[in-house]
């Protein structure tokens, strides 16, 4: 619990915080920062925390792995979890894009968006790859249900940008 205290007092300090920090730097620069940190015999370890966002039938809860060379994320409706569908995105090498992302989602499922949202963000504002799993349900949904849902998920994409940051911090790839 230190360590995150730590961790947090060093990500809000920085006015912008680590993400903020991380982002200003140019994607081949982030990939060499890694690079070095691994051939100087830097430790491959590895982080998982929890997040949760939304109220009521809208909650989503996530559980995000972090090593130094990818991230993971699966994410659900508590009361009902399961798996609609899975994304895989590859950040690409040119400054200013957006990762390639490959998805795989269950038939009937509507999942494969707030997947492929969620891999997308992370690996393009990481530049490392990003595999997220989502289970998503909300009994009887109207198309208004489903617009909270995704925006819900923007909640829980904002909140996993900042978790992720702090916990690459920890690793000592940031």
């Amino acid at each position: 619990m230190k360590a995150e205290g730590r961790s947090l007092g060093f990500f809000v300090a920085f006015g912008g915080g680590a993400a903020a920090r991380w982002g200003c730097l140019a994607l081949c620069e982030r990939a060499a920062l890694r690079e070095r940190n691994f051939e100087k015999g830097a430790a491959m370890a590895f982080c998982t925390e929890t997040v949760s966002v939304g109220q009521g039938a809208f909650v989503l809860e996530a559980v995000v792995t972090v090593t130094p060379r990818g991230i993971v994320v699966y994410a659900c409706t508590p009361g009902f979890a399961h798996l609609g569908a899975t994304a895989q995105a590859i950040p690409r090498p040119e400054p200013g894009r957006t990762a390639t992302v490959s998805l795989l989602a269950v038939p009937c499922h509507r999942d494969e968006i707030p997947a492929h949202d969620i891999a997308a963000a992370l690996a393009t504002e990481f530049a490392m790859p990003c595999a997220a799993s989502t289970g998503y349900h909300v009994e009887n949904a109207a198309p208004a249900d489903l617009q909270k849902m995704l925006d819900t998920n923007q909640e829980l994409i904002a909140a996993l940008e900042q978790r992720v940051a702090r916990m690459l911090l920890s690793l000592g790839t940031l």
